[in-house]
């Protein structure tokens, strides 16, 4: 008797907990409906469309839904993607002097490797730091320090207007290339994570 008292005491317990998680479940999937509910009539705010990249050395970058991706063939182990607005001429992909028009984005993903000296952020700007002062060229250097990745950029004026952005990845050294004005980069430069 003692035992079978013993029992049923252990039921009702083990009932009474299964009973309160079920309605506290209940309880926070009524709440959660009621702070997601949209007002009768009224739409859900949109999304704004965006497509994931993802790199062969590990890395992604979000860019634009109006934005198309292709690949190049790779070259010397460096992985090339052009990032365009749909409906740009194929010939405009590598005409660099028309980026700044066309919204063209050329990425380039240099895998780092012992004893190459582009594998070394600062030897990168270092070596186009000397190579700009060479020319004569005027250019606009600056660090980059807010973006997920450590980097710099450098502005040109000619021999045409460009940007070219340098990204210390774990496993490669980024190359962004494109137009000074092109509103669509800052969004994407701050998407670009490696691991």
């Amino acid at each position: 008797m003692k035992k079978r008292a013993e029992h049923r005491a252990v039921t009702l317990l083990f009932g009474s907990i299964v009973l309160a998680g079920l309605l506290a479940g209940v309880s926070f999937s009524i709440r959660q409906y009621r702070e997601n509910r949209a007002l009768p009539g009224s739409r859900p705010p949109a999304q704004p469309a965006q497509n994931i990249l993802h790199g062969r050395y590990d890395y992604q970058l979000i860019y634009p839904d109006r934005f198309l991706a292709s690949a190049a063939p790779m070259k010397d182990e460096i992985e090339t993607v052009y990032l365009f607005p749909e409906n740009t001429p194929p010939q405009d992909l590598t005409a660099e002097g028309r980026y700044d028009a066309t919204e063209v984005i050329r990425l380039e993903a240099r895998p780092k490797k012992a004893g190459d000296p582009f594998s070394d952020l600062g030897s990168v700007k270092k070596t186009l730091e000397q190579t700009l002062n060479g020319k004569q060229e005027p250019f606009l250097m600056r660090d980059l320090v807010d973006l997920p990745l450590p980097g710099f950029e450098v502005v040109l004026q000619s021999p045409a207007p460009l940007k070219l952005v340098f990204l210390d990845g774990p496993k490669a050294i980024f190359q962004i290339t494109a137009g000074p004005g092109n509103e669509a980069l800052a969004p994407m430069l701050r998407s670009l994570t490696a691991r």
